[in-house]
């Protein structure tokens, strides 16, 4: 059987938690640039702060259970690249909000943008910092 096999189960485990750290990147793309552009509303913003959450738990669970298995977490380096590009998505059309398109500053959109950012950057950092020192 594929799972009975070590190598192909943690394998497969790991290949799912990359298509789900992928999930995530898609699910938070949708939050901060429709944060950005649309002002979501409050249910809006919980629902993808509920989805992110849960796809990104999956995703750490699955790469976590191999990278401890295998005793190297430099796996995570993919989810930090990951996290770190679409935070840097989600700053240039914050920019773009504000410079370019001259919006009217509101100070809680910009608290609910800033609260997506703070996200992307601790995911970034814990996950480079996790695949440096253990990897």
């Amino acid at each position: 059987m594929f799972l009975e096999d070590d190598k192909k189960g943690y394998f497969a485990l790991t290949v799912f938690g990359c298509i789900y750290v992928i999930a995530a990147a898609v699910v938070y793309v949708a939050w901060g640039i429709g944060q950005v552009f649309n002002t979501a509303s409050v249910a809006d913003f919980f629902g993808y702060a509920t989805l992110f959450i849960a796809v990104i738990c999956v995703a750490v669970a699955g790469l976590a259970i191999t990278a401890n298995r295998e005793g190297s977490y430099g796996i995570f380096l993919f989810p930090a690249w990951v996290a770190g590009i679409t935070n840097l998505t989600i700053i240039f059309s914050a920019l773009f909000k504000y410079i370019f398109a001259s919006e009217e500053w509101r100070f809680w959109p910009f608290v609910e943008e800033m609260f997506i950012l703070i996200i992307g950057a601790g995911l970034f950092l814990g996950s480079y910092d996790l695949a440096r020192t253990k990897g």
